[in-house]
């Protein structure tokens, strides 16, 4: 997503974190809106992807990709970019249930719930994988986790939350 003014990006595309001996390469990518934005431009997923993960496959030993990309659409895009390892999707109306891999790549790809009235936060994925020395994700175990009292708020969201309520 561009600011259409400057043609600068609002945010960086991604982030590499370490984790352990590893870096792990975050890639954010949104899906076009419905209507054209007054201040942003929101640049064709498929180029957008294609662009940052050859980037980051330089300096990361997995990547990552979260979208709210359809499910199906986000399988479709990592079918043609296979050098992503997981693949965070939404699926409107669904409650996360399940990892899979996607057809013809390595790649795992999980639902997080889409957001809608009165239903977000019920339930929450735990994904839990291998990673192997080269980067691979492996072993994978899901588990699809009930909300509730007894899980405590994080504060520092909670924090944020609270400025814009």
């Amino acid at each position: 997503m561009l600011w259409r003014d400057s043609g600068e990006l609002v945010v960086e595309p991604y982030v590499v974190l370490p984790l352990g001996p590893y870096r792990v390469g975050v890639i954010g990518l949104t899906r076009p809106p419905d209507e054209n934005l007054a201040d942003f431009e929101v640049l064709d997923p498929e180029e957008s992807i294609a662009d940052h993960v050859s980037e980051v496959v330089e300096v990361a030993d997995t990547i990552v990709l979260v979208t709210n990309l359809g499910y199906r659409t986000a399988f479709e895009l990592v079918q043609a970019v296979p050098e992503i390892d997981l693949v965070v999707a939404a699926l409107p109306g669904q409650l996360p249930e399940r990892v899979e891999r996607v057809a013809g790549t390595t790649t795992l790809a999980v639902t997080a719930e889409q957001p809608a009235a009165r239903h977000a936060g019920r339930r929450v994925g735990r994904l839990v994988v291998r990673l192997g020395s080269d980067g691979s994700l492996g072993s994978e175990r899901w588990t699809s986790v009930p909300m509730g009292s007894d899980i405590a708020d994080d504060l520092e969201m909670k924090a944020l939350l609270d400025n814009y309520r």
